[in-house]
């Protein structure tokens, strides 16, 4: 019988799927320096304002955390994250802040300050090590409207006053929002306006996509001026590959160059990408220095997992083997944008045919946006997680890396 049992000591350093640990991201220099350039007026109680955004797979929530446990280290702060992943609900969001706040409170003064600031919970609960907080309708309501007054009460307790750095990930849901926009909006400026009465040493950075950004600023054209901004994009091909040669090397493995440049120019510096081909070439590969063989193997299983975990839905929805075809037809074209005149000459008659459905599909489905250029219509993949995806997935890869190698 054969033995399928691998040594259980080894760990693979790849994450796909999850926020990568702090002792492994790579890169993002400049995007790190830029959210820390105000970091120095916190501990002076001047509340700081943050907008990260980055497409799908851009690797935003590991960013965010590195940057958290950077502050943690370096400046002795506070580091709190609040997931409003498929929340919709302003209450349910500033519940899961307040209770975010509570659980950073020694326990030997935690009740006593629950007793005092609120005046009706529904229940305060101690599971494991977490503190689960249940505010009252009424109690809520009262947060909602002076929320500075409740946040400077708790900061108060806090085990340190060197300031607290709040990361909000995935505010999508409340893109559309009007009443959180106002919500926060009268947060910022109270604490501006009112700055003697407030000592708020605060850093609160939010994630999300650019476009539920821009959702927010249409809501209330002023609710942008209140955030320093970043948006993160596809990382370059020489952080690219730092980041798989010191990721392997991390666990005694080496990488040739020639694999590293395949590494590159596959991956399309999609963070989510490269953890997935990075973690199938760990376990594919018993080889201690990488080569291009792996790389091949790596890139191939990590294509099936990409669809089995990321694209599945929309496949699923996808109602004809046609449309699929059309994607990677698009895809193969490797453009970023395209016009939609020119394209349909590159279509046979029967794609001509199902090309105003297909692309109907497409933007429903949120694979495709489009834009007006004079009086042809422009069209391109929603993000470059997408458009590398079906790139991938159109090529022959063998034949790819015997073109590449020769």
């Amino acid at each position: 019988m054969m033995n399928y049992n691998y040594d259980i000591d080894m760990e693979n350093p790849f994450e796909p799927g999850k926020s990568v640990s702090p002792d492994r991201f790579k890169g993002r220099e400049k995007n790190i320096k830029k959210i820390l350039r105000d970091m120095g007026k916190v501990q002076k109680g001047n509340v700081q304002h943050f907008f990260l955004t980055g497409n799908k797979g851009m690797g935003k929530t590991s960013l965010a955390e590195f940057v958290k446990e950077y502050v943690e280290i370096n400046y002795g702060m506070i580091g709190i994250y609040v997931s409003n992943k498929g929340n919709n609900s302003l209450n349910s969001l500033i519940t899961a802040i307040i209770q975010a706040f509570l659980n950073k409170i020694p326990r030997n003064v935690l009740f006593e300050k629950i007793k005092t600031l609120f005046s009706s919970i529904e229940s305060v609960e101690i599971i494991g090590n977490r503190v689960s907080f249940k505010p009252s309708k009424s109690l809520i309501v009262d947060i909602e409207k002076d929320f500075p007054y409740y946040l400077n009460q708790i900061i108060k307790d806090l085990p340190t006053n060197n300031g607290v750095f709040l990361i909000i990930d995935d505010i999508n849901g409340l893109s559309e929002s009007k009443k959180f926009v106002d919500w926060y909006k009268r947060f910022a400026d109270t604490i501006e306006v009112n700055r003697g009465d407030f000592n708020l040493p605060l850093y609160v950075l939010f994630a999300a996509y650019p476009d539920k950004f821009d959702s927010l600023v249409y809501e209330e054209p002023s609710f942008g001026r209140i955030f320093h901004y970043d948006e993160i994009d596809r990382l370059s091909d020489l952080e690219v590959k730092e980041f798989f040669k010191d990721t392997f090397s991390s666990v005694n493995k080496q990488i040739n160059d020639n694999s590293l440049e395949l590494l590159s120019y596959f991956s399309g510096g999609i963070p989510l990408i490269m953890q997935e081909i990075g973690y199938s070439i760990y376990w594919l590969s018993e080889k201690t220095t990488i080569d291009e063989e792996d790389v091949l193997n790596g890139i191939m299983e990590a294509i099936g997992e990409l669809e089995s975990k990321q694209i599945r839905n929309i496949v699923n929805q996808i109602s004809s083997d046609d449309f699929e075809d059309l994607l990677l037809k698009i895809a193969s074209q490797k453009q970023q944008s395209y016009i939609e005149t020119d394209f349909k000459e590159k279509l046979n008659w029967d794609e001509y045919n199902i090309w105003d459905e297909f692309l109907d599909c497409m933007i429903k489905l949120g694979v495709i946006k489009t834009s007006n250029r004079k009086s042809n219509l422009k069209f391109s993949f929603s993000n470059q997680f997408y458009f590398t995806y079906f790139w991938l997935k159109s090529l022959n890869l063998h034949e790819e890396f015997a073109k590449i190698e020769s």
